[in-house]
């Protein structure tokens, strides 16, 4: 019962602040989580012994270069500010604080994870995923876990759909490839589907695509794809939507795809201006709206920031920020996300016995999902699925880390 409260914690707390005082980000409520995380290392002398194995075990230079990537970040940003750009230096230190948050967060749940594994225990994800998947049907009907909000379309927890597909992806896939019947994953993938189509969540579809595709057999993945694909093509003015949102380009008719679009062209035009540098941690629409597509949001909303401080999804931020670093970084997570794949088509029936496939489970599923963050919706650094990857990498990076008990 414990992890499942931690599992629900981790995707509420954010998002409930986030509807419950109109916020921009997630950033308060992910502060207020590793609050609970500091409070349970000093309650806790077993998740205390983890944390101090898991530090022990990073590489010297992996804190070393993080320093360095922190200290050339102050001085670009400082350099930005000399030369007459606008800039924002408590952002900056926020996102460091936020940073030493994300980690702990982290490695909370990686020792989630090991203690379920070494328990033989996956109930959690489940309770999990059904508590999620009831949510998304209540939130049909208007209501969310603070009464109704009709007129915000939210979805219990989450302020809007596309958040909430992304709360439920990393689970979700855990649970998908660990159900021992197919009908208990099928019904999942029906409601899911049911789900997004009264929501119409090009999101949300994209995650159960995503998740069929890797743990179903081609015989059966590919054909319901391309159905589904075929009725995109061929379904009219009633997909209008999704096509507008998958379209790539930019005109006065397709206004759904425009903060995606606006992402891509602002991390192109702040990649070329820093000639490659990127602008600085944290600082991603702190400059006034550039390109036409970002202009033509700024008129439209009335002079409204959208999706601006986050570039609409994650490899847009990165990209403006980090520069070629940023690039390097995603190329390295496209290589991960596609091993990780790769990696859960070979998983068949998983015993609990089996600790370590267990644990790797848990780890693939959390890195393969982010590319849905990394591509097509994000949120900034200090959102749930940063915490769910990096407690992947921990899990499949860090000796010992996924089979903890305790003992160490």
């Amino acid at each position: 019962m414990a992890y499942y409260v931690v599992f629900l914690l981790i995707a509420a707390v954010p998002s409930v602040l986030q509807i419950l005082f109109g916020l921009s980000s997630y950033t308060q409520g992910f502060a207020i989580n590793t609050v609970l995380v500091l409070c349970i290392i000093l309650v806790s002398k077993r998740f205390a012994r983890y944390l101090g194995v898991i530090l022990k075990r990073v590489r010297p230079e992996m804190y070393l270069g993080l320093g360095l990537l922190a200290i050339l970040h102050f001085v670009l940003i400082a350099w930005r500010w000399q030369q007459g750009y606008p800039t924002d230096f408590i952002k900056y230190f926020v996102g460091i604080g936020s940073f030493v948050g994300l980690g702990l967060q982290a490695a909370f749940l990686s020792y989630i994870v090991s203690r379920m594994v070494h328990k033989k225990d996956n109930a959690p994800v489940k309770w999990f995923v059904m508590t999620y998947l009831f949510f998304g049907i209540v939130g049909t009907f208007g209501y969310t876990v603070l009464g109704s909000f009709n007129e915000r379309k939210p979805v219990f927890f989450d302020s809007e759909i596309s958040h909430y597909a992304l709360g439920l992806a990393p689970l979700y896939c855990v649970w998908t490839v660990l159900a021992k019947r197919w009908q208990v994953r099928w019904s999942g993938h029906l409601t899911v589907c049911l789900i997004g189509v009264l929501y119409q969540s090009t999101t949300l579809f994209i995650v159960l695509f995503s998740v069929i595709l890797v743990t179903s057999t081609a015989a059966v993945s590919l054909p319901i794809i391309a159905a589904a694909l075929g009725v995109l093509v061929l379904g009219g003015a009633q997909m209008a939507y999704y096509t507008n949102r998958l379209s790539f380009n930019f005109n006065e008719n397709a206004m759904d795809n425009w903060a995606y679009l606006q992402g891509w062209q602002e991390a192109f035009l702040n990649f070329c201006d820093s000639r490659g540098l990127g602008v600085g941690l944290q600082q991603f629409g702190v400059m006034e709206p550039r390109g036409m597509i970002a202009r033509a949001m700024f008129l439209k909303t009335d002079g409204g920031a959208v999706n601006r401080f986050d570039g609409g999804f994650g490899a847009s931020k990165i990209i403006g920020e980090f520069g070629v670093l940023g690039i390097v970084c995603i190329i390295l997570l496209t290589v991960l996300m596609a091993r990780a794949a790769r990696k859960l088509r070979s998983f068949r029936v998983i015993s609990l016995q089996e600790n370590v496939q267990m644990a790797r489970v848990f780890a693939y599923s959390f890195i393969y999902v982010f590319f849905i963050y990394l591509f097509i919706r994000g949120g900034g650094y200090f959102a749930p699925n940063f915490v769910y990857l990096l407690a992947g990498l921990i899990l499949l990076y860090i000796p010992g880390a996924s089979s903890w008990k305790g003992s160490q």
